[in-house]
């Protein structure tokens, strides 16, 4: 049996130090927030420290800054304090002043962020009067504002559109043709697994979807048939602490429209990476067959292939790349052909989570005049421009403040040493007539909606179609990836497509690949 000398002196030797974490150790739910809530109540407390050092006495009290031990403040000093909070706030919904939902939640990481640092809470009486005082006292002074985010759903109706568009429509900027694959399936798959935007990219702790985060199986569907599901694996989600050891898996199965059928995306991406044991093409996985006695047969990952990510950059510079496409990008080209398929309000994956969610709750037969005004179907309009007529463009490069930089990079060019002055105010020019970009589209695109509407109803709704037709561009591209070309048109249909025959289309793109010199394009 151990000795109690012992059993201390194996403690200390494995870093055991008696008192030495009284300090944190004293505080209640110090690590009991993730690092991004610690940054939004320390980034408040910082703001009241400044507050407290800038009054310093207030009406005879004097006011300390948060520190371990420091005492709860009164009531009319927090209120004080959230008039200062407000009045040095800028509102994201609102321009004028921050909303009060966003000034509750302020509240909430101050009292949590305050007993954490201090150790000691404010009343539970006194914060529950903060909370009313935001909502009623302090918005009807007009301090605050009433607004909140609009909320929409992304119904079927949507996902329709935006994957027709997808094959269909020519881009504004040009879309990789593996993004074309890779990004309809990750929206598919978020479609029905409901994930929140970070399960399947990177992040700061790293993250990204990975061919070992799915798991496909060849299930039988008749004497020598099969289909195939497969699973995948959300490491990444909200609140995880061990992403290796947690999982929220979910499946699927084959879907009669290939537009909709992600298998068929994620099959596609698999053999062109080279990612599955021993099938090197599709029509080497065709020949599979589902052994006797066994109703299913699970699909192996190459060894090496195991952790590379499943969605990846890709450029025209660098073709496919090895590195984790992002969440930022993915958003990009989503709002792109979002705005290619006539939505001008903008589409989040969180919509696409509320709709699963409302889909899940029974509703009544007739519902079609709620889906109207829940889902995005009165943002939409064909036709939608989604780049500036010439002349408003020509317009953003005479701007003042863009016609000075351009000046003073043309002054510094010709100097030697200034080369790293000139690169920078290069992309200073270059952000700015981004922006300026952006936000004269969005107010043309506001002006082009309200005539395109007012123009059907002087018609009483007889009005000529406002169609994109073929440009020199695009017939270019059906030359370069006949894959354009022939899956396009079957985009468009919704009709059962057989499992065999969605692969097998080698045929109808002879004549294309023969102008190419059998060079056809690559994922």
């Amino acid at each position: 049996m151990i000795s109690a000398e012992a059993r201390m002196e194996q403690a200390k030797a494995n870093g055991y130090s008696p008192g030495a974490h009284k300090t944190n150790d004293s505080i209640r739910k110090r690590t009991h927030y993730d690092p991004k809530t610690l940054r939004d109540q320390n980034k408040i407390l910082k703001r009241y420290e400044i507050w407290t050092e800038q009054q310093q006495i207030l009406d005879g009290t004097t006011l300390q800054p948060p520190r371990y031990s420091t005492r709860a403040p009164a009531l009319f000093i927090i209120k004080d304090f959230f008039r200062y909070f407000v009045a040095t706030s800028k509102g994201v919904l609102d321009p004028e002043r921050p909303t009060i939902d966003s000034v509750v939640c302020a509240a909430e990481w101050f009292f949590a962020g305050f007993a954490r640092v201090t150790g000691n809470h404010v009343d539970p009486e006194d914060r529950s009067d903060v909370y009313s005082w935001i909502r009623r006292p302090l918005a009807e002074e007009g301090k605050v504002s009433y607004k909140k985010k609009d909320k929409y759903n992304f119904n079927p109706k949507e996902a329709k559109h935006l994957m027709h568009t997808f094959w269909t429509v020519d881009e504004d900027h040009f879309i990789h043709l593996r993004n074309k694959v890779q990004i309809p399936f990750i929206l598919s798959v978020y479609c029905w697994t409901g994930a929140r935007i970070g399960a399947f990219f990177p992040n700061k702790k790293g993250g990204g979807l990975r061919y070992s985060h799915l798991e496909i199986v060849l299930k039988r569907t008749g004497p020598t048939g099969w289909k195939v599901i497969y699973r995948v694996d959300q490491k990444f989600v909200k609140g995880s602490k061990s992403p290796e050891n947690t999982t929220h898996g979910s499946s699927t199965t084959e879907h009669p429209d290939l537009s909709r059928d992600d298998t068929q995306h994620l099959l596609a991406l698999a053999i062109a990476d080279g990612a599955l044991l021993h099938i090197k093409s599709v029509q080497e996985l065709w020949q599979f067959q589902i052994p006797e006695g066994s109703d299913e047969l699970p699909l192996l990952w190459a060894d090496n292939k195991k952790n590379l990510p499943v969605l990846r950059k890709a450029n025209m510079t660098h073709g496919v790349t090895e590195e984790a496409l992002t969440a930022a990008t993915f958003d990009a080209v989503l709002k792109s052909v979002w705005h290619q398929a006539g939505y001008f309000k903008d589409v989040t994956v969180h919509c696409i989570r509320r709709a699963l969610g409302k889909a899940v709750n029974a509703r009544p037969a007739h519902h079609d005049h709620v889906d109207y005004f829940q889902s995005f179907a009165g943002f939409r309009e064909v036709g939608l421009p989604t780049t500036l007529p010439a002349e408003q463009e020509e317009a953003l490069r005479q701007h003042e403040e863009y016609r000075d930089l351009r000046s003073q990079i043309s002054k510094l060019e010709q100097e030697p040493d200034k080369l790293s002055l000139v690169k920078a105010l290069q992309r200073q020019s270059t952000q700015y007539l981004e922006r300026a970009r952006k936000r004269a589209l969005k107010e043309y695109i506001v002006e082009w909606v309200d005539q395109r509407r007012r123009e059907k109803q002087f018609n009483k709704g007889h009005v000529d179609p406002v169609e994109r037709g073929t440009t020199d561009l695009e017939e270019s591209l059906e030359l370069i990836m006949p894959e354009r070309w022939r899956s396009g048109p079957r985009m468009l249909s919704w009709d059962p497509v057989a499992s065999r025959a969605k692969s097998n289309r080698n045929q109808e793109d002879n004549r294309k690949r023969e102008l190419v010199n059998g060079k056809g394009g690559q994922l």
